[in-house]
């Protein structure tokens, strides 16, 4: 189910964009209704951007795919920063993506006074953005393979943690706090 991720001002609707993502891992239950994802997953051809690449080689750097990749992390995280219930706290996010055959993992970190300029007429130019990146893991290799899966299962095991900067785990941490103690 892909998800749309709005980028932008709230006040300010003609300038608000959207990043589309391929699908998430969004947490739902009984007591929440999930919209925001925890990961979104993006997929593209092994020769995403017109640029190929040939199996086994790592991909060539691409500014459009690192584009949609910010995009797709800043609409989570303003997501989240946004969320009714929010204390406008500082917010994770993270995209996996998958390229032909290589998997990777895409991470940023946003703190609040970032999200409140991005949603502001200005950005100062002391605001910075910091975007993690993973190798890639070629997923025909087995090595990689079981790697890949120590690296999403690893970070399952963080977000779920309570640990995790975002609004979402935060919900839930709260709500297992009232329930049992």
């Amino acid at each position: 189910m892909p998800l749309k991720l709005y980028l932008g001002r709230d006040q300010d609707r003609p300038h608000l964009r959207e990043a589309h993502n391929d699908g998430g891992l969004i947490l739902a239950g009984t007591d929440t209704q999930g919209t925001i994802p925890l990961v979104s997953f993006e997929s593209k051809r092994r020769h995403a951007g017109g640029v190929h690449h040939y199996t086994n080689l790592p991909e060539a750097y691409n500014a459009n795919t690192l584009a949609q990749e910010v995009a797709e992390l800043l609409g989570q995280a303003l997501a989240g920063y946004r969320a009714e219930g929010s204390k406008e706290e500082d917010q994770e996010a993270y995209v996996l993506t998958i390229h032909g055959t290589q998997l990777r993992l895409v991470a940023g970190y946003f703190t609040k006074e970032y999200l409140s300029y991005v949603q502001s007429q200005t950005l100062p130019v002391e605001q910075h953005l910091y975007i993690r990146r993973s190798r890639f893991y070629e997923l025909k290799d087995p090595a990689d393979r079981l790697e890949a899966l120590k690296l999403i299962i690893g970070l399952c095991r963080y977000v779920m943690s309570g640990y995790a900067v975002m609004e979402q785990t935060k919900r839930v941490a709260k709500c297992l706090r009232k329930y049992y103690g």
